[in-house]
């Protein structure tokens, strides 16, 4: 492929740019509709430890180790330097999201140029950005973040395989660094690369030196830390250390590549035997670029997947399909069609009967009605589902299954695929379009509904913030968590909202309440003599205190705040007590309280 000369480079740079700032102002602005969080406890997690880095007290959440990347937090630490209020924080942070989504265009457009003309590069980055994971750009979580890193390190990744010059290969081991600390499970990008470059380098090992020290060096500082710290090596993962189980693992795998078709919209997967015969051939003929990019691909893709069926095999993984950890080899999926569109769409019979049992096969195998199913936090983590969803739904109003209406929709399309001129094949990209919009619309119109509207009075950064208000600066607040079991007063989001909007909440005891989110959260109960005590032992010692109106702390209560009324106690004494005598007579207090 000839290079570009200066003017055409400058006009690309252009569309790239403009592009960059099309999805940063739209992305942008529909972050700025989401109220409030979703996601607990990850949300308050990151907030949290970025608030605390802010504060010169290291990572820390509710004054527990952070045991996640700190790559995220760390660009939510300078916000919180210029304000402390939370909403604020909590606006900027969104709009962080956006710029990183946004920025992603970049590695995209260079990875795709690289096979691919102008054009359909440009396409590729277009619709790259359209995917429906951009709904993560409203939370305050990794991902938009993590796009960007994880891509960038792919470029750098596709470069070193392609010439692995001392340049590129020590370019690598600081990609997937970056990407690591915003997300460890980033750290699979150096076996996928260590895969990829032993498949197209093997008569040339005396140039892969550097590579070589830099892997021995990486599995000492991993052994070392394993042998230090145990299974605590993870952090927040620590209970990957176990055995798993192969079967769960296949089955999570299978799952997951289903998923990933449905994201795709069926037909990437019924082409691509036929696209990677492309680059086969191509790498055949001595193309450096096509050969890198087919085995990095290969690698990238089998071990996303792999570690996306590692987790959710797991037992904390609560049987969820995890495309967040799999979106961002999405781009890789969409350059390999463009490629394939390129060279004529060519469509080998057994290629493309190949690729249609593998997308039937693994489409067979998926429990349709567990895992494509409108709940809202299972499409968060599988983006892919929503527009499938609602063709289960309109299949089961008419007598049939959801899984029969997504098998039938994957017939169609390899009839599609199979039965299309070549001078149309263009036109295959329209059913990945309108998946991709459709999902991204969906996604995006529940994120802005479902605002948690109906916990505050207003959304104004005093009426969420209210416990910063007026508790002084320096001091921390204990929010206690009450819900007793069979009780109709819900407090769930009062409590979280309250948490998340406030920086002077620095712990969460729970009496009744079930531990949420990863959340370092401390379980309590009430002594005989009313004073509130933790499972070591210990008296809970705080000089604010927020809890359900209806129950009596030993202190002077003064403000309310959420429309269930919570209310925020001064205790002079510092250790926390309340009018009962058991857990029992506490959750009868809230019960008894009906909100205004």
């Amino acid at each position: 492929m000839s290079e570009p000369g200066p003017r055409s480079g400058v006009r690309v740079a252009l569309a790239v740019g403009a592009l960059v700032i099309v999805a940063l102002v739209g992305y942008g602005l529909l972050s700025t509709f989401v109220a409030g969080p979703r996601v607990f406890g990850d949300e308050v997690i990151y907030l949290d430890a970025g608030d605390s880095l802010a504060d010169g007290h290291g990572l820390l959440v509710q004054e527990h180790r952070y045991g996640r990347g700190p790559g995220y937090p760390a660009t939510i630490a300078p916000i919180a330097v210029v304000t402390q209020d939370r909403s604020t924080v909590y606006f900027w942070a969104k709009l962080l999201n956006a710029l990183w989504f946004a920025l992603a265009a970049i590695p995209i457009y260079l990875l795709a140029r690289r096979l691919v003309p102008r054009m359909a590069s440009f396409v590729v980055t277009a619709l790259s950005l359209l995917i429906p994971s951009s709904i993560y750009i409203g939370l305050v979580m990794t991902d938009s973040l993590a796009y960007l890193v994880g891509l960038a390190a792919l470029y750098a990744i596709v470069l070193a395989v392609e010439r692995p010059t001392w340049r590129r290969q020590l370019a690598v081991p600081i990609a997937v660094l970056v990407a690591y600390l915003v997300r460890p499970q980033f750290a699979v990008l150096y076996p996928a690369f260590l895969l990829a470059v032993a498949a197209v380098s093997r008569r040339r090992l005396r140039e892969l030196w550097i590579t070589g020290v830099v892997t021995g060096v990486a599995l000492g500082g991993a052994g070392v830390l394993a042998i230090a710290r145990g299974a605590n090596a993870l952090g927040d993962y620590s209970f990957l250390w176990r055995s798993y189980d192969l079967d769960g693992v296949a089955r999570m795998f299978d799952y997951h590549l289903a998923d990933l078709a449905l994201y795709l919209g069926l037909i990437p997967l019924i082409i691509l035997p036929a696209a990677l015969g492309v680059f086969y051939r191509k790498a055949r003929a001595g193309s450096a670029a096509h050969r890198a990019f087919l085995v990095v691909f290969l690698s990238t893709s089998l071990l996303a997947l792999f570690v996306a069926a590692l987790f959710a095999s797991s037992g904390s993984a609560q049987g969820r399909i995890y495309d967040r950890y799999v979106f961002y080899v999405v781009p890789l999926w969409l350059i390999v069609g463009a490629a394939w569109l390129k060279e004529g769409a060519p469509r080998p019979r057994r290629a493309v009967g190949l690729g249609a049992a593998l997308l039937l096969g693994a489409l067979a195998l998926l429990p349709f009605d567990v895992y494509v199913v409108d709940d809202a936090s299972k499409e968060l983590h599988a983006a892919g589902t929503p527009i499938w969803t609602h063709l289960g739904d309109l299949a089961v109003a008419h007598g049939q299954t959801g899984h029969r209406a997504v098998e039938l929709a994957a017939v169609l399309a390899a009839a599609a695929v199979v039965a299309i001129p070549r001078r149309f094949a263009p036109a295959l990209v329209l059913p990945l379009l309108a998946v991709f919009a459709v999902n991204s619309a969906l996604l995006w119109t529940h994120g802005i509904r479902d605002n948690n509207g109906d916990v505050f009075a207003s959304q104004s950064n005093a009426t969420r913030g209210w416990v910063d208000q007026i508790v002084p600066d320096h001091q921390s607040v204990t929010l206690l968590q009450v819900q007793p079991s069979g009780c109709q007063r819900e407090l769930g989001y009062a409590y979280m909202l309250t948490e998340f909007f406030n920086d002077r909440v620095d712990a969460t005891p729970q009496l009744g309440v079930a531990p949420y989110g990863g959340l370092p959260n401390e379980t309590v109960h009430v002594s005989g003599a009313g004073h509130l005590i933790g499972l070591d032992g210990r008296a809970l010692r705080s000089s604010w205190v927020v809890a359900p109106s209806g129950v009596k702390v030993s202190g002077t209560p003064v403000a309310e705040g959420t429309v269930d009324r919570l209310v925020l106690w001064h205790v002079p004494a510092g250790r926390v007590g309340v009018h009962a005598a058991s857990d029992n007579q506490v959750e009868s207090q809230v019960c008894r309280r009906t909100p205004s």
